[in-house]
Formats: structure tokens, sequence, C-alpha cells
């Protein structure tokens, strides 16, 4: 029997046999829900593998796309759930640098009720393509307030900040862009996290970023072992 647990608490969730089954469902569905209490950070079942928590990463017309993507693979690599969603009512996106990428579904589509993280990456016009749309706007709103983890990069920051949510908050944003972040206490750093909402400056701190976004969703010991797989050495 194989026991499946909460890396950043080490509370165990499940008892797998070499099946793959769980002898105590009924106990295993109690531990789901008083892991989700707890920390936010829980372990699913899905096609034979064991992921953790649920993020969406959004992605728009003229998305910086590795800012973008470098979150999807690190997130990924950790297990984490990742959903890519189109803010610009197609699958089928063209990000800033002329590259084609197909979303896993449209942002509108996304049921949010049990992801755990959303990310906003950067680029022009990617940023105020995000910024028009309802439905990422009000998901930022909704995480924020209900205390879910909202994460932005470069320009996107700006958004958090046009909606109210940097207000006598810590945070950072693309140099050409930190005079946007109204309200907030600005820092000219790589990463900074302040409660329930993460920002970063740019291209140059995304790789910092999204393993701030793992260790958020999978704890330090997965950050540092993916940090060591990519051979990230600063």
């Amino acid at each position: 029997t194989n026991h499946a647990a909460c890396r950043p608490c080490g509370m165990r969730l499940l008892s797998f046999n070499r099946e793959g089954r769980s002898p105590h469902a009924s106990g295993a569905l109690l531990s789901f829900f008083l892991m989700r209490r707890r920390c936010a950070v829980f372990i699913r079942n899905q096609g034979g593998l064991i992921f953790m928590s649920k993020a969406v990463v959004f992605f728009a017309e003229g998305t910086e796309e590795c800012e973008a993507l470098l979150v999807v693979d690190l997130l990924r690599r950790a297990k984490v759930e990742v959903t890519v969603a189109s803010a610009s009512g197609s699958r089928e996106i063209v990000s800033s640098h002329k590259v084609h990428i197909t979303a896993d579904a449209l942002a509108e589509e996304v049921d949010y009720s049990d992801v755990d993280m959303v990310v906003l990456p950067g680029g022009i016009p990617g940023t105020p393509n995000l910024a028009a749309n309802k439905t990422v706007t009000d998901t930022c709103v909704s995480f924020a307030k209900s205390g879910k983890k909202v994460a932005a990069i470069c320009a996107a920051p700006s958004v958090l900040a046009s909606l109210g949510l940097l207000e006598g908050r810590k945070a950072t944003a693309h140099a050409g862009f930190q005079d946007k972040l109204a309200g907030a206490e600005v820092l000219d750093t790589e990463v900074v996290v302040d409660g329930n909402i993460t920002t970063s400056y740019g291209l140059g701190g995304a790789i910092p970023f999204a393993l701030e976004l793992v260790r958020q969703l999978a704890g330090q010991a997965e950050a540092d072992r993916i940090q060591n797989a990519i051979a990230y050495r600063h």
C-alpha cells in the first residue's frame, strides 16, 4: 500500500493499494475536505497521476509567451493541474512574438470553484486584452477578496491595480508600468509576495516567479527539486 500526502503540511490523504484504489474511500474523501480547509493544497488522482492544486493561466492575443509558458511548464512539473485559458474568444492565440498557442479552454468555460490560483502573464497587447475580458477581471477580484491566490508578471500587475487589488500592498511590475500600480508600495525586485497576491517585474524574473508559485502550490521541497532539475543556479 502506498500513501499520498500533502507535501506542504505532511497530512496523509489517501492509502492506495497496488491497483491504485483506496481501501478507505470515505476516509479519503473526509481527508480531502480537511486538507482543503487546512492549507488549500490537496491531491487528486487523475488518469493514474497524482495532482496537487489547480491553477489557471490566462492567455490572450499578444501575451508574452515566455512569461506565460514558463509558469505552465514549472507548475506542471510540480504536478499542479494547469489550465491554459484563452481570454480572446478563441482557443487559437498568437503571442506577442508571433508564437501560435492552442489554449485548453476559453476563460468563460472554466469552472473556477476548485481552482487555487489564477495567473496573468504580461506582454503587449496581451495585458490590455486580459484587462478587457470580464471573466478575467471578475475572477481576479473574486479570488483576491476570498483569499485565493492571484499572480501577475511584467505589465499585468497593472491590471490588478486597476481593479483596486493592490491598495496598501507591496507589489512590483515592469519598470514601464510601475507608475500604474496605484495604491501599492512598489518594490523593484524580481518577485514580491504580499498575502495571497504575487507579482514579478518581467521576463527576467519569470523563473523565480514560477518557482515561487510552485512553492505556494506544491511546497518548498518541490520548488527546490524543480530548481535543481532545470539547473537554475541563480
